[in-house]
């Protein structure tokens, strides 16, 4: 019975050679289609499901328009707001529990060898896609586990760094100050493992 089936729809494609070609090109671009669609969809998906309320976190972007001197004026979309928009946004934007901003930040940390020893381990230098300057209520909104350190009291003081158990282990990491690039001195205040 199949077997028939078979012939007979052989016979058919071999009569109408245009007609069919026309229909597996369309078949075979509509599952093309969906299969991108499938790998597309489910790639977006995956980000940041680590975090508990992660479907009760959101980015927002800006679309910022500038005057770059001349007549015309620059326009740009951006996954960035300035960094007064996060106080305009808490005041006036009701039903926010917490909002955090954070900026990329290439920096090059050093941390001071101990006592005694004659040089300065340096890390080494960290991408901007690792290293951002955050608030004190980024912990709050981002879930972390922690293997020292407080999340609540982290980022309280000014220059306080939070580092990843990786950085930690390749600087031989102590509770000391730290250096940022910026030659400012800084508090580790939290490890935390790597994502």
């Amino acid at each position: 019975m199949l077997r028939t089936y078979l012939l007979a729809a052989w016979r058919s494609l071999t009569r109408n050679k245009i007609y069919a070609l026309i229909n597996l090109s369309g078949l075979s671009i509509g599952i093309c289609a969906c299969i991108i669609i499938y790998i597309v969809a489910s790639y977006e998906f995956s980000f940041d499901d680590f975090h508990p309320a992660g479907n009760r976190i959101y980015r927002i972007g800006a679309r910022i328009q500038e005057d770059v001197g001349n007549s015309f004026a620059a326009e740009g979309y951006g996954e960035n707001i300035p960094p007064p928009a996060l106080a305009a946004c808490r005041q006036e934007i009701p039903g926010i529990e917490a909002i955090s901003g954070f900026y990329p930040y290439p920096a090059d940390v050093t941390i001071p060898a101990p006592a005694g020893a004659s040089r300065v381990k340096t890390l080494v230098h960290i991408p901007s896609a690792q290293t951002i300057i955050a608030d004190t209520a980024y912990f709050s909104v981002f879930h972390y586990d922690w293997l020292a350190g407080n999340p609540a009291t982290a980022l309280l003081h000014p220059f306080s760094i939070v580092l990843t158990a990786g950085q930690a282990a390749r600087s031989d990491f102590c509770w000391t100050v730290t250096r940022v690039s910026t030659k400012t001195p800084s508090l580790p205040s939290g490890v935390t493992p790597p994502r």
